[in-house]
């Protein structure tokens, strides 16, 4: 009887243990932000989100304590004519790996607050409709560097 009930505690125990090590289903990773360019008020963030659950999740905001806006963004070229769009919200399906990143989809970080300089880190807050809220820290890279 002792045995059965170390047992059922121990296997209880292994299962909590386990489910407090349970990973993400989104993984936020290669965050950066382009430096500034002199006074210029904005800026772009990128960084790849990886979707390791079961479920659809959708990215709904950015927002940054160096900034006043952030907005998703989708940059395309039609007929040699590059526009930009805002992007209501970012959905990423199980399994998928969504990347933001120069000419295409990123963050438009705008009235920044002070420049940004190369080397700096800047926290994003990532705002998800089913993940919640998730920090991250951008290195802010040099111009021409991605």
């Amino acid at each position: 009887m002792i045995r059965a009930i170390l047992t059922a505690c121990c296997l209880l125990l292994s299962a909590l243990t386990y489910a407090g090590e349970a990973p993400k289903a989104l993984v936020i990773s290669d965050v950066w932000m382009r430096a500034s360019l002199g006074q210029v008020p904005t800026t772009t963030a990128y960084f790849k989100i990886e979707n390791r659950g079961s479920a659809d999740d959708k990215l709904l905001s950015v927002s940054t304590p160096a900034a006043a806006m952030a907005h998703v963004h989708n940059s395309a070229t039609t007929n040699g004519v590059m526009t930009m769009a805002a992007v209501p919200a970012l959905s990423i399906k199980p399994g998928q790996t969504v990347e933001l990143s120069p000419g295409g989809l990123h963050i438009m970080v705008m009235n920044l607050k002070a420049p940004l300089k190369a080397g700096e880190t800047v926290p994003l807050t990532l705002k998800f409709e089913r993940a919640g809220e998730i920090v991250v820290q951008a290195e802010v890279r040099g111009l021409g560097k991605p």
